[in-house]
């Protein structure tokens, strides 16, 4: 329809055109008035092609629309969604700038953890830039500041150090950048992304503490536990949770706490020194973090030890998914926070509070749940080693 008005348009125009010639010309003026008609239906072909194309055009933009389902930014949809986890139906109204900070590069669980911000980001169609804070405060302001010169519309800090993030909250708010914490808090007004301490401590803790229980009976003589007070109340908080869960079962078990320090070599030689102080009896170890309570098992390992004690862990690393399935491990299980799905998690909220201005809740928290043998197959099938 819109093509036929168009064309009687275009004839009517001849006409006019055609008339008018017709009306100024007088004796020699035979040559101006077939000029001037075909001047005119020149011009009025033109307006009808004209018209077509950009009737093509918008019926092409419409047919696109449909197909998008939703004005924006249409990101990639042939990326690889990880298992288990169900993408949020959102499109960004524009190809928002999220930068992403990460630990440091030497944290494995951080470097999983920023894979799937680039992923999300890639499918949902905006810009993420990731930047490494390489575990130290300067860095972690400069990254900070590098996000605000290339005008970012959205930051995530993922950073240990308390004391940094408070300056980097400040600055965030000097600003009126948006952000979320990752890990460790920016602050009461930012939101907050990380392993829930309660929760992570009882599906490590407990499932420690009975199969201690089922294997040694009351004959457990302490429990070591690898924390990282450095990093502020977070891994504390999820140390302190993991020794409560323990007690409910042996309530006078004597606890050895030391620190990772977030360096596998401190972590084994920290266990090393723990057995030499404890030659004899049965013990229990959790670790923080899959990186460093692998490191720490080395040492358990050397000992000759590994039928006198049980161990769990966080993150469920590849390696430790690997451990638990060795024949003669004492490793029982690894509390997984899949990493690989953050970003994936959170870029939505993102892009939703861009959008729409969505108030993002300030508790946010990453899955919880212990990884064993038995349903390995079940939540990382891709992970099972046959025999």
């Amino acid at each position: 329809m819109k093509k036929i008005r168009m064309r009687a348009l275009a004839v009517l125009m001849v006409l006019v055109l055609t008339a008018s010639a017709l009306a100024g010309c007088s004796g020699g003026g035979t040559d101006e008035t077939t000029q001037g008609a075909a001047a005119g239906t020149e011009q009025a072909s033109q307006t009808e092609e004209q018209s077509e194309t950009e009737a093509g055009d918008t019926a092409q933009t419409e047919g696109a629309g449909e197909s998008q389902g939703a004005s924006g930014v249409t990101g990639d949809k042939t990326v690889q969604v990880p298992g288990g986890f169900e993408p949020v139906d959102i499109t960004p109204n524009e190809p928002y700038k999220i930068v992403v900070t990460q630990m440091n590069t030497s944290d494995a669980n951080a470097a999983t953890a920023m894979d799937s911000f680039r992923e999300a980001g890639q499918y949902y169609g905006v810009e993420v830039i990731v930047m490494d804070n390489k575990g130290d405060a300067v860095q972690a302001n400069t990254n900070l500041e590098n996000a605000i010169t290339m005008e970012a519309d959205f930051f995530f800090e993922y950073n240990a150090d308390e004391g940094a993030n408070e300056r980097i909250a400040q600055r965030l708010r000097e600003v009126g950048m948006p952000a979320i914490a990752i890990q460790v808090e920016l602050g009461d007004d930012f939101p907050y992304f990380r392993l829930d301490p309660a929760m992570s401590g009882e599906a490590s803790g407990t499932p420690l503490a009975e199969a201690a229980q089922e294997k040694f009976g009351d004959d457990v003589d302490f429990l070591v536990v690898l924390g990282y007070p450095e990093a502020g109340p977070v891994i504390a908080d999820r140390s302190a949770a993991a020794i409560e869960a323990v007690k409910k079962i042996y309530p006078d078990i004597e606890v050895i706490e030391y620190s990772s320090k977030a360096d596998t070599e401190t972590s084994r030689s920290g266990m090393q020194d723990i057995l030499t102080a404890h030659p004899e009896g049965n013990f229990l170890f959790w670790g923080h973090h899959d990186q460093y309570t692998l490191a720490a098992y080395q040492a358990i390992r050397a000992s000759g030890r590994e039928d006198q004690c049980l161990v769990t862990s966080i993150v469920a690393l590849e390696s430790m998914c690997e451990e638990i399935q060795r024949e003669g491990t004492s490793v029982i299980g690894t509390v997984s926070i899949r990493p690989e799905i953050w970003g994936w998690m959170m870029l939505p909220y993102a892009i939703d509070y861009l959008n729409n201005g969505t108030e993002i809740p300030h508790d946010l928290y990453q899955p919880c749940q212990l990884i064993t043998k038995e349903n390995m197959a079940e939540i990382y099938p891709e992970r099972v080693i046959s025999n």
